[in-house]
Order: structure tokens, then sequence, then C-alpha cells
């Protein structure tokens, strides 16, 4: 596991204990080694996490230890990711928008052009 976060044994153990903050990159760099979303992590009902050593024949258990500051930080950051692909999201729609309105001004200009 430490190998897929791109850490040291020594710095994921650390993570396990909870002796270390456990960061958004982080959250999703696990989620995705154990084929999970950051958001089944981080229920409130699951206690125990199960990892499995791909280099060894052995698995580890950390426990979910995240304070409520840490899950309403992830909250906060979910909420914020949603809103910026909503404002996205318009952004597209309007530069569609923009760039209908700009085709049909080139084509009156065209006709304004071949009838002078």
């Amino acid at each position: 596991m430490a190998e897929k976060l791109g850490i040291t044994q020594p710095a994921y153990s650390r993570i396990e204990k909870g002796d270390t903050k456990m960061t958004t990159e982080k959250l999703e760099k696990i989620a995705q080694a154990l084929d999970m979303t950051p958001e089944e992590i981080y229920e409130e009902d699951r206690k125990i996490v199960i990892t499995h050593n791909h280099n060894k024949d052995t698995g580890s258990v950390f426990y979910n230890n995240f304070s409520s500051t840490e899950k309403d930080l992830y909250e906060k950051l979910l909420a914020e990711k949603d809103k910026q692909l909503q404002e996205k999201d318009q952004y597209i729609q309007d530069l569609r928008q923009t760039n209908q309105e700009l085709k049909e001004e080139i084509r009156e200009l065209k006709i304004r052009k071949t009838n002078f």
C-alpha cells in the first residue's frame, strides 16, 4: 500500500495508526488501491478497512479513526467539488451559446458581403 501511495512503509504505518493526518489526496489514492470510493471509506458505519499487501501474502488492518473535523473537511471538499463541477458545466454551456451566436454572426456577415 505504501508503494501505491508513493510513501515509505513507516509513513504508511503512521497513517494506519492515526499518527499522521489523512489528506484528501492520500484518501483518494487509498480508495483507488482498494477499489473503493473515498465515500465508502468515510462512511460512518465503516469502522475497519482491510487492505492486502500484493507483494506478500499478508494483509493489514487500519481503523477508520478520522476525527469529526476531518470528516467535516472532507464533506466540505466534496461540496466544493460539486459546486465547481456545476460552475464548469454552466461555463461550458455559456461557451456553447457564445459559439453558436458567433457562428450566426459570421453567417450574417458572409451574406452581407455577398450582397455588396
